[in-house]
């Protein structure tokens, strides 16, 4: 295994000081108890992986972070396919995007395509496409087709075949794109200075790149993540104001459904569950009221983290870095806590329908969830 960069070794060190000075075990329910494992692999990740593991109906799981691409079978963890990236390139991807039956990864100066079945590399695109590829970038599936950010200031979108439908140039940087009903969504950012970050959530038709609507805010940029569910955009900022803020708007109109400001939120990542919106601050999880923004919980540790809840028959599961937590999604009770099993950093949580992943520095688990844990 590669040697972990520096910055997530701190990281790690921060979560595990966390864990050890966090709420009393004896009063967490079950705390003794361990989540079932139903399988684990080996893995060789050669640094950080940014992508949350993709999962495609049940079957299969895609993950990153080894030189290789890899598929495996969700029922018993055996690998079904490998697709070899070359060098730098096998890292930086924010998101694997799963759209007919094509795997799309986006690197850090290519955007590469892989039929979901075989792992066959059935697309490249690169500089000499005249596309931009920022390493840190965002990308989405669109309708029959995928759109990613380039230099932070461009964005494209292409079909399915690669060919690039349409280019969009902004004047605040974009980090995050989100897609819904034929419309792209950018979010974007501008520090003006070290007490004010402006920040823009724009909508654009996916199929000319025709500007549609602007939402406008001074409480801080949106660079992380943009959530689109029912018709309702979600998004919420990370800057330099010294209000953040967390927005619902309609995503046909821009107009807003509801604000939550406060000077807490920092967002590092954010995700969808039937009730709340989940916003990952670094520090604490805060679950809003989707259709409020009230703020119904929140789970906090020491430490610094990035990671994306999950959301799974009435729990949500997270990870510090150094355990998985569960938390019972109406209370905010924190049911169990899972640590790391093999010493190193838990980098991210994911789910099926019937288990709950983790990917460690060296090892991919499946667990069986809380809810269907036997008495």
């Amino acid at each position: 295994m590669g040697q972990i960069k520096q910055y997530h070794i701190w990281l790690l060190i921060i979560s595990f000081i966390s864990s050890c000075l966090g709420d009393n075990p004896s009063e967490i329910e079950d705390n003794y108890a361990e989540l079932k494992v139903l399988w684990k692999i080996d893995t060789n990740i050669i640094d950080y992986p940014y992508a949350q593991p993709l999962i495609i109906g049940d079957s299969v799981l895609v993950f990153t972070g080894e030189i290789n691409i890899r598929a495996l079978s969700i029922s018993d963890g055996k690998t079904k396919w490998k697709g070899e990236i070359d060098g730098e390139n096998a890292l930086h991807t924010k998101a694997l995007l799963y759209i007919d039956n094509r795997i799309i990864s986006a690197h850090k100066s290519k955007v590469l395509g892989w039929d979901g079945g075989i792992g066959e590399k059935i697309l490249e695109i690169n500089k000499e496409d005249q596309v931009s590829v920022f390493s840190h970038g965002r990308n989405t599936v669109i309708d029959n087709g995928f759109s990613l950010i380039g230099d932070t200031l461009d964005a494209y979108a292409f079909d399915l075949s690669g060919k690039k439908r349409f280019k969009i140039d902004v004047d605040y940087g974009s980090l995050v794109l989100g897609y819904a009903n034929q419309k792209l969504y950018l979010g974007q950012t501008k520090t003006i200075h070290g007490a004010l970050t402006l920040g823009k959530l724009r909508a654009f038709d996916s199929q000319t790149g025709d500007s549609l609507w602007t939402y406008k805010t001074k409480n801080g940029g949106f660079k992380k993540s943009i959530v689109l569910e029912n018709g309702i955009l979600y998004a919420s900022t990370f800057g330099n104001s010294p209000i953040n803020e967390a927005v619902a708007l309609d995503a046909e109109t821009g107009e807003m459904i509801w604000r939550y400001a406060t000077d807490y939120i920092f967002t590092r990542n954010a995700a969808i569950g039937p009730h709340h919106y989940y916003v990952n601050t670094g520090g604490s999880l805060a679950a809003l009221d989707k259709h409020t923004g009230w703020l119904k919980w929140r789970e906090e540790w020491l430490g610094t983290a990035s990671t994306k809840p999950v959301y799974l028959e009435g729990y949500v599961y997270f990870t510090d870095y150094s355990e998985i937590k569960v938390i019972n999604d109406e209370t905010g009770e924190v049911v169990h806590r899972e640590p790391t099993p093999d010493g190193t950093a838990i980098w991210h949580v994911a789910a099926s329908s019937d288990k709950v992943f983790a990917q460690t520095s060296r090892q991919l688990i499946a667990y069986q969830p809380w809810h269907l844990r036997e008495d």
